[in-house]
């Protein structure tokens, strides 16, 4: 061995002393540089590891802590901790179709790798490197389970640069530790175990039942599809929030079922239509059997709607991309931006029946209540029913699912756009007559009466119909509508720009959506991207996350100033006169959506704002049809509950 290594040695000395001096200096050089390129790898992996706590497989096992949750003034609201729904069980307890299927949506090389997957690795990072692609995870199984057992908030930053380098180099070491002590199948159960699905459910035994109301070895094909495609993004993906995304996703993960042979096609077409009964007939249940059904995690809350946003806004990827284990056992201090006095008298008016209009049967008419911040974007209100239903870990929350906003869009997709690209201004003379546009559309206005020419302000002030979708259609369909939906940020995916129903809100649009659109108008032009956390601590009390606020400008301030001008007359002398309090500066519009098959409609709204917040309360039934729906003279009670709230802990 001692002569090979000679041998070899003495060829390249050789080899060098026939080469020019230009030549063997640039080699000398070259290889001097990766050298040292070695050394330094080397020396940050070696760093990277060192920093990493000792391996002890008990920590698979580690005690967790409950994080606090705090309103705007630092008083504790929340305690959210996960150790109440966690149901344990062993390999042989899970059905063979259920862990073929989480290894293919999760981490299809899983028998393969020895912890973590390069092929994959290599992918994610192209894709993260290109905006034209999705995102593609980078993590194994092996590796979702270090993450979660070993490496501690601190050491778990959001992946950017050389700290998400360190990260990972941590990750893949830790994973690979793991796969030298335990058996896939005992890493394949330790993270089943682990795992969150949503809605207080930690680990698969815990979900079965939560989401399908049996144990493990009972579930069905269709009910296999549920469970594993809830982990990806447990927040978004609950089908007792979202049953339409629920249903998708369970689609999806079918049609992978399908095409890795795990089921048949025709097994395929058979469930891809079969509806989420069992999650239908949960959400009708009366509280205490709700409660029963779906025992969730932590003591009692204040402000539980409130809360429950902001936990599905931490563990939204897009958004926070916390980990549940972080929110749920890490101990942290989430201090929000909820202000108490205002968030209780908002709940308070929300449960008192006085400030609701009778219903003709036992269905009570529904609400919710947002208000924004202005200048910084802070949810300080939320409210997203008339009362949550005792015991429950989350509940349906109506201040963020969408529902058609009426004429609230009228500023948004038609007046706005045509002042900012000019042509137009208050004093613009519009026809309101009886008109038809093409595509033989032949709208009306709500109270029947047309009344010629008109002003813009005229027309905003009356909330017109025919003179909303005249300036849509002049000014251009898909200029207004690209312009809505850049602009204020309004949710219009699946909608089409030609319809020129858009102006008069057949679109889709959250509370939430919209007090952020409206929010412009008091932000004297400037979109701010609302938010409901102002810093995150670990339990040390050590500062780890304080988000960034985000603007932009999106109308000129004179356009804002005009629309608040108009949006004045509202109040003061037109629809929106319930809101007015005098001498007090406050703009909004009414917002009505009318129905083809009975008189009244589905929804009625309020969005106005002062010079301090923005606000937007609605009103309406979940599932309105001919006996249950908002009449016209129900339209005054937004604008008057708007008013009890939004001047609470007002200083304009």
């Amino acid at each position: 061995m001692k002569n090979s290594l000679k041998s070899i040695l003495n060829a390249i000395t050789k080899g060098l002393s026939k080469m020019p001096a230009t030549l063997k200096r640039t080699l000398i050089v070259a290889g001097a540089l990766l050298l040292l390129a070695c050394l330094g790898i080397g020396g940050f992996v070696g760093a990277a590891v060192a920093k990493l706590p000792s391996w002890d497989p008990a920590m698979l096992d580690t005690t967790s802590f409950a994080s606090t949750v705090y309103d705007k003034d630092g008083n504790p609201i929340a305690h959210l901790s996960s150790e109440e729904n966690r149901l344990l069980f062993q390999y042989e307890d899970v059905p063979e179709l259920f862990l073929q299927t989480i290894v293919v949506v999760d981490d299809k090389r899983f028998y393969k790798h020895k912890g973590a997957d390069f092929a994959r690795l290599a992918k994610g990072t192209v894709s993260r490197a290109s905006s034209d692609n999705q995102p593609v995870s980078t993590s194994t199984i092996t590796i979702q389970l270090a993450k979660d057992a070993f490496l501690l908030w601190e050491d778990r930053p959001i992946p950017s640069g050389l700290s998400g380098l360190k990260r990972k180099i941590q990750e893949i070491h830790i994973a690979r530790q793991i796969e030298k002590k335990y058996s896939k199948n005992e890493i394949l159960t330790l993270y089943l175990n682990r795992i969150f699905f949503g809605h207080g459910a930690y680990g698969a035994r815990s979900a079965a039942w939560v989401f399908c109301g049996k144990e493990l070895d009972q579930l069905t094909i269709p009910d296999i599809a549920l469970l594993c495609g809830l982990p990806a993004a447990p927040g978004r993906n609950d089908p007792y929030f979202d049953t339409e995304r629920a249903k998708s996703r369970q689609v999806h993960i079918l049609s992978i079922m399908r095409d890795e042979k795990l089921i048949t096609t025709e097994e395929y077409e058979r469930y891809k239509e079969e509806p989420l009964t069992y999650i239908e007939s949960i959400k009708e249940r009366a509280a205490d059997e709700f409660e029963s059904v779906l025992r969730g995690p932590g003591s009692p809350k204040k402000y539980p709607f409130f809360v429950d946003y902001v936990v599905n806004c931490l563990l939204d990827p897009e958004m926070y991309n916390l980990t549940p284990d972080q929110i749920y056992k890490g101990g942290l201090h989430i201090y929000t931006t909820v202000d108490p006095i205002m968030q209780q008298t908002a709940e308070e008016a929300m449960k008192d029946p006085a400030n609701f209009p009778k219903s003709p049967n036992d269905i009570s008419v529904q609400g919710a209540l947002v208000v924004l911040e202005n200048g910084t974007g802070n949810v300080v209100v939320m409210v997203g029913g008339r009362e949550y239903p005792p015991g429950q870990m989350l509940c349906f929350n109506r201040a963020t699912e969408g529902r058609q906003p009426g004429s609230l869009a009228h500023v948004l997709m038609s007046y706005a756009p045509a002042l900012e690209l000019g042509g137009y201004s208050p004093h613009s003379i519009l026809n309101d007559d009886p008109t038809t546009f093409p595509g033989n559309y032949r709208p009306r206005n709500r109270d029947g009466k047309y009344r010629g020419p008109i002003t813009m302000r005229e027309a905003i002030r009356d909330s017109v119909n025919i003179t909303a979708i005249a300036v849509y259609n002049q000014v251009g369909h898909e200029i207004c509508f690209n312009f809505a939906k850049d602009s204020f940020a309004l949710g219009l995916e699946g909608t089409h720009s030609a319809y020129l129903s858009n102006a008069l809100g057949s679109f889709t649009a959250t509370p939430l959506e919209i007090a952020q659109a409206y929010s412009v108008f008091a932000n004297q032009g400037l979109f701010i991207q609302s938010q409901c956390v102002s810093q995150i601590r670990d339990r040390q009390g050590n500062l780890v996350m304080e988000p960034r606020r985000e603007s932009r400008r999106v109308l000129k301030e004179s356009t804002a100033e005009a629309i608040s001008v108009m949006l004045r007359g509202v109040v003061t002398d037109g629809t929106g006169r319930d809101a007015d309090i005098p001498g007090r500066f406050i703009c909004g519009q009414t917002g009505f959506t009318d129905s083809n098959e009975y008189s009244g409609g589905p929804d009625t709204w309020f969005a106005g704002y002062t010079p301090d917040h923005t606000g937007v309360v609605w009103l309406g039934y979940d599932n309105p049809n001919k006996d249950n729906h908002m009449t016209t003279e129900s339209d005054r009670v937004p604008p008057t509950l708007w008013k009890k709230v939004i001047t609470q802990n007002d200083h304009s």
